[in-house]
């Protein structure tokens, strides 16, 4: 099976996957290597996403804050 035949793959990563779906699709996970692997990539690049748009918020705020007065 290549990803391409599994739509539920990024439904499930975004939490769009019904709930009444999740337990049969965990099974498939759990038989399905290419899937697995490529939930597994998913979910790296998710928390990478969300590492680095925290880090640039936190440089955004650090920019905008006001110039200390000597």
């Amino acid at each position: 099976m290549t990803t391409a035949d599994c739509p539920n793959l990024s439904a499930f990563v975004d939490g769009g996957l019904p709930p009444e779906d999740q337990d049969g699709f965990r099974a498939h996970l759990a038989s399905c290597e290419v899937c697995w692997v490529r939930l597994h990539e998913l979910l790296q690049v998710d928390v990478l996403g969300r590492m680095a748009f925290a880090e640039e918020a936190e440089v955004r705020e650090a920019a905008s804050a006001p110039w200390p007065q000597p």
